[in-house]
């Protein structure tokens, strides 16, 4: 879920820390670690006029086992069957957690907590080439399980499907970009987390709604990553959203047909396994 700040953007982005530019003599420790530092600033939800600025610092973990992968701008997941043209496998993605006492819209309503989705994930390869990079149309569908660490508690949110492609290039030897297109499609009660309006919740400005599945939002992103000195990385993207054929635009809830998001960071590694993994 790309509406608020996701918890993988430093897995995605410090992916890159060892570089890809090594000969490939070379190989890269099975492990690394580190502490990472980034400003975020988005909406509180799609559709929302809130905004929800961050800034946190936070340890990240790489990991380039056989099945386990977390590197390689591809975030955290569990790799079950792979094929030269296509790859399989089980996605792992969070999101942060917002105040409704920030929000005109949801003022006395109950917080929005953090966000964990897990689900398979189909990896088509449209092209891999050198100079041109590499393009790739990705299908996961994803169970949404909202977290509040108050509660120590997941409950199970709906489901979300998205469609995005991605075209990650090498600029120069030092610096690395990705460009995204995607659409979600959500299911009655990832809406309904959103735009449901309860009784107890109706005020005069805000009148009960019940929310409905379908389109939730589309993208377009870019980030870029760059390497400034070995196991250090300067990271920072830009993605702009349409919600403007939102399936509960009417909600009372829904305020913004467009919105967009930013961040930019730092990322450090502080350790590795003595163990290599080959390239």
């Amino acid at each position: 879920m790309k509406f608020l700040i996701s918890l993988t953007i430093l897995l995605i982005l410090t992916a890159s820390l060892s570089p890809k530019a090594q000969a490939a003599t070379q190989d890269k420790p099975l492990s690394e670690w580190g502490l990472g530092f980034i400003f975020f600033d988005s909406a509180d939800y799609p559709g929302s006029a809130s905004r929800n600025p961050r800034l946190i610092a936070t340890p990240f973990f790489l990991h380039r086992g056989k099945r386990l992968k977390i590197d390689q701008g591809k975030g955290a997941k569990f790799v079950g069957a792979k094929g030269k043209l296509f790859e399989l496998d089980l996605s792992l993605d969070a999101s942060l957690s917002s105040k409704s006492g920030k929000s005109s819209a949801r003022f006395g309503m109950k917080d929005l907590d953090y966000l964990v989705q897990l689900g398979p994930q189909l990896v088509i390869l449209i092209l891999k080439n050198k100079k041109l990079g590499k393009l790739t149309l990705n299908l996961p569908v994803r169970a949404v399980l909202s977290f509040s660490p108050d509660k120590i508690k997941l409950q199970k949110q709906g489901f979300i499907q998205e469609v995005f492609i991605r075209h990650r290039v090498r600029l120069t030897d030092s610096l690395t970009a990705a460009f995204t297109l995607a659409n979600l499609q959500g299911d009655s009660r990832v809406h309904s987390y959103f735009y449901s309006v309860k009784d107890s919740e109706v005020t005069q400005n805000r009148s009960a709604y019940e929310a409905k599945s379908g389109h939730l939002e589309r993208y377009a992103s870019i980030s870029l990553v760059y390497r400034a000195k070995p196991g250090v990385l300067v990271f920072g993207g830009f993605t702009s959203y349409d919600h403007s054929n939102s399936a509960n635009k009417t909600s009372p809830l829904f305020e913004k047909k467009r919105s967009w998001s930013a961040g930019f960071g730092l990322a450090i590694t502080l350790g590795e396994s003595q163990q290599r993994m080959a390239r």
